[in-house]
């Protein structure tokens, strides 16, 4: 798969095929990415390193069982709260054994519109998916300013809202839905913060009611904004955020 502002490295098909052929129970493999950001130009620079080492919390790779000093790793199935804790793929990383792919229905047309939508598809499918990682950096990642991930308010509400669509629909075990649950609660405020600013009101209430402890003050205070009357509600909420 590669997004349509992303590219691939010379070498990634290569290196993908020699991997398959060399561990050919893998179903997906996910290659090492750089950030290319655009500056309005044709020069460019890289920025933050590689995904894989240069942004993993210390000590994740020993968790999930990986060693960036290899060449692959080879993973019967990546660790479900690992990958939630910090997910190091992007759509243009992956490529899919298309019997696993169509095994697991594709992209959920029900997601289309999210920013969270090729999260979703990847929660589903390193459910069931063993997992060989290219350690190279193989993928430039292309940012620019018309990238939906730059909107980092809609994208924190899209993703509390994705985990909630993979808790009901999913079919979770006992663990991964505790998984699921955990994770929510930990993303609540920045979704709440980004309702706040988007001036998404209903959203804010919803995702107040998620809660399942009592929230910071500054969140507290937003959500008393959201409930008053739409007009007062909104200048209010231009006034903390400018």
């Amino acid at each position: 798969m590669l997004d349509h502002d992303d590219q691939f490295e010379p070498t990634y098909l290569e290196e993908v095929r020699a991997l398959i052929d060399a561990h050919p129970n893998v179903d997906t493999t996910i290659s090492n990415s750089r950030t290319w950001q655009e500056l309005g130009d044709e020069a460019g620079r890289w920025e933050h390193g590689n995904k894989f080492t240069d942004h993993a919390p210390a000590g994740y790779w020993d968790a999930v069982g990986a060693d960036p000093a290899d060449r692959w790793s080879i993973l019967e199935r990546y660790d479900y709260a690992r990958y939630l804790d910090f997910h190091p793929a992007q759509t243009s990383m992956f490529v899919v054994r298309r019997t696993v792919y169509e095994s697991i229905g594709g992209f959920d047309k029900r997601m289309r519109g999210s920013g969270a939508e090729n999260f979703e598809f990847e929660m589903r499918l390193l459910r069931v998916a063993a997992v060989g990682l290219v350690w190279t950096p193989l993928v430039r990642m292309i940012r620019h300013t018309s990238n939906l991930s730059l909107d980092g308010n809609r994208m924190a509400m899209d993703v509390v809202d994705c985990l909630e669509f993979a808790a009901r629909e999913h079919g979770l075990d006992e663990r991964e839905a505790a998984i699921v649950a955990a994770e929510i609660q930990s993303r609540l405020p920045h979704a709440i913060s980004g309702a706040f600013a988007l001036e998404d009101f209903a959203a804010l209430k919803r995702y107040e009611a998620m809660a399942s402890g009592a929230l910071p003050w500054k969140l507290q205070l937003k959500g008393a904004i959201g409930q008053l009357p739409k007009p007062l509600a909104r200048r209010l909420a231009a006034t903390l955020t400018s």
